[in-house]
This record gives C-alpha cells, sequence and structure tokens, in this order.
C-alpha cells in the first residue's frame, strides 16, 4: 500500500537529513509531522474503503520508519 510506504519512508528522510530540518512536508502542504497526520493520514484513512487495512499500513510504516537506522547526511561525507 501506498500509505505504508509514505510514511515510512517520510520518517526514513527526516532522520538522515535531520541537520537540514524537516523535509517532505511541503508535499503534503504541512510544516510538520503533526501536520503531515492530520493532511495525509487521517484523509486516507476517512476516504479509504479497507479502513482496517489502511490503519496496519498506517502503523506498519510508522514503525518501520522509526526503527530505521540511516546514516546522518552531511556535508562532510561527500
Amino acid at each position: 500500500m501506498r500509505v505504508y510506504y509514505v510514511h515510512r519512508n517520510l520518517l526514513y528522510l527526516n532522520k538522515k537529513f535531520k541537520n537540514f530540518g524537516g523535509i517532505g512536508y511541503r508535499n503534503f502542504y504541512c510544516n510538520s509531522f503533526r501536520g503531515f497526520l492530520v493532511y495525509f493520514t487521517l484523509p486516507s484513512i476517512v476516504r479509504g474503503t479497507d479502513k482496517i487495512t489502511i490503519m496496519k499500513a498506517v502503523v506498519k510504516g510508522l514503525y518501520d520508519g522509526y526503527k530505521s537506522k540511516p546514516t546522518i547526511y552531511n556535508y562532510h561525507n561527500l
């Protein structure tokens, strides 16, 4: 499901580029993770026909995103 990958990748990228502030939120018309939950997650659940599957995908994506351990990107890594 798309919602799984969106949640996982958003958390992964924000961990990887934490020195550059929040990234990827402007694509969802918000400025923070809370806004992302309101503007993307909530409508995905409300509009979807199989709400249980969507909720499971959201929770699994959030869990996998928090569990990920990316290498932190710095200018000095080049």
